[in-house]
């Protein structure tokens, strides 16, 4: 079975599409660019990343598909180096000091403006934790009981 014939979105060549609207010839650029596109964020761990801008102008491939790639998780392990710049201040950030679009600072500081609370990972999973073992407890505790609430794993009331 065949697909149909249409013109490449790249390069405007008739080839008969199956899976990608671009001819096998632009599909197979695609993929080299990305797999230099990759190799190059893998080198640049030793530096500590490489700017989105550097990165894209070195491989010819556009900001807004580079940051596609790593919106879609394409960059995989690679993408802790893809250094963007934050959307408020402009300041060039890899993957461990952003927040989304923005790094650390102005996240908080855009938070705190809007009045709310921000937590850092570490406390959030700690709360969590701490709420699993209270609830862990809490269960413990309704098992060594009695039916009645007032009374104690002895089965004696309790006075209030």
């Amino acid at each position: 079975m065949g697909g149909t014939v249409v013109n490449c979105k790249k390069c405007n060549k008739i080839f008969q599409q199956r899976l990608h609207p671009i001819c096998p010839d632009c599909v197979r650029l695609e993929e080299e660019k990305f797999t230099r596109l990759y190799r190059l964020l893998q080198e640049s761990a030793p530096q500590g990343g490489i700017a989105i801008q550097v990165l894209s102008n070195t491989v010819g491939v556009p900001v807004d598909a580079i940051e596609k790639m790593y919106m879609e998780g394409r960059l995989s392990t690679a993408g802790l180096y893809l250094k963007m710049p934050c959307q408020a201040c402009g300041a060039l950030c890899g993957e461990r000091d952003r927040k989304g679009r923005f790094c650390h600072k102005c996240s908080e500081l855009t938070a705190n403006k809007a009045g709310v609370e921000v937590k850092s990972v570490q406390d959030i999973r700690r709360a969590e934790e701490l709420e699993m073992k209270r609830q862990a407890q809490e269960a413990i505790l309704k098992k060594a009981r009695p039916d009645k609430p007032d009374a104690n794993r002895f089965g004696f009331s309790v006075r209030r």
